[in-house]
């Protein structure tokens, strides 16, 4: 199995690995190959899981260590990164796509004490119902933050939580489809697009949002009892036609 096998399909790709796991559990090179098709969707934590398999099935395959480390990076855990990454190289000392990306590491672990206080007071300020300074801590946060962190995504989401507050669904949309770019599985911030976009009744989208949170997380209250909500809404709107 092979992401060219599948003609670039990784959805393809994660369904062929996922068959073959089912077969033998063993490999560790499947949950590897699957850890990197994940990657190539954003899906970071369950490219780390996978990556963490691999290396408990084998822990000295430099490959498995070194995917273990890209995951752990994109997800902002820095120490453990740069720790995988180093592991790796000892394990292949000559391979210098593993060596820039350890001063990536280091250079995106020096960057996060700069954005972080900007991330943290925003939080402060949400939580004091302080929602316009609240995006301005948020939005600062952004600007120092590197383009390439997965973190962002869970920025443009805090943000996009303020401008719900203030009912600016505009700009609610514009920073979850942001978030959402970054992290495919951001649910909070599905949801809020789904409450925006049911708010300026669009609500064929709103219920495909919904049901895509739903999808990934079952239990979530709040989505289950928008899709009822949006579903009889969209029937009503249908009636009028």
């Amino acid at each position: 199995v092979s992401t060219q096998s599948t003609g670039g399909n990784f959805h393809e790709a994660i369904k062929l690995f996922s068959e073959a796991i089912e077969l033998n559990g063993q490999d560790h090179k499947l949950y590897s190959n699957r850890s990197i098709v994940f990657a190539a969707l954003g899906y970071w934590e369950r490219s780390l899981f996978d990556a963490e398999r691999s290396c408990a099935l084998s822990p000295n395959w430099s490959k498995g260590v070194f995917r273990k480390g890209l995951a752990l990076l994109q997800l902002g855990k820095y120490q453990e990164a740069i720790a995988e990454l180093k592991r790796a190289q000892e394990l292949e000392p000559k391979n210098q796509e593993i060596s820039k990306k350890i001063l990536e590491a280091e250079k995106r672990e020096k960057a996060y004490s700069i954005w972080l206080p900007f991330k943290d007071e925003g939080n402060q300020f949400y939580k004091d119902s302080k929602y316009e300074q609240a995006i301005q801590s948020y939005s600062k946060a952004l600007t120092s933050c590197p383009e390439e962190e997965f973190e962002r995504s869970t920025i443009y989401g805090n943000r996009a939580m303020c401008y719900m507050q203030l009912q600016s669904y505009p700009e609610v949309i514009k920073d979850a489809n942001s978030a959402l770019a970054i992290n495919p599985l951001n649910v909070k911030a599905l949801l809020r697009r789904g409450l925006a976009l049911e708010a300026m009744e669009k609500y064929t989208p709103a219920l495909a949002d919904m049901r895509k949170a739903l999808s990934l997380e079952p239990t979530l209250t709040m989505a289950s009892q928008a899709v009822p909500r949006l579903e009889k809404a969209i029937k009503t709107m249908d009636s009028w036609k």
